[in-house]
């Protein structure tokens, strides 16, 4: 897990405007979207996730699909 800044453009250190985020989600969000335009993206990532993890024999504990 990385720190991600939720809006690039205020690139301040604020804790409100800090969030987690996994590699492959903070780098294609990179400081192009905000936290909220990037959240469907960021759905389809975590799917892609979930599906590689399955095929590999892993369970991880928040499946997408079950929403």
């Amino acid at each position: 897990m990385e720190i991600d800044h939720k809006d690039g453009d205020k690139n301040n250190d604020d804790e409100g405007n800090l969030a987690h985020a996994c590699y492959a989600c903070n780098n294609a969000k990179s400081d192009v979207f905000t936290d909220v335009e990037f959240e469907r993206m960021g759905e389809v990532i975590r799917q892609i996730y979930h599906k590689r993890a399955k095929k590999k024999g892993f369970h991880l504990t928040e499946d997408p699909n079950s929403k």
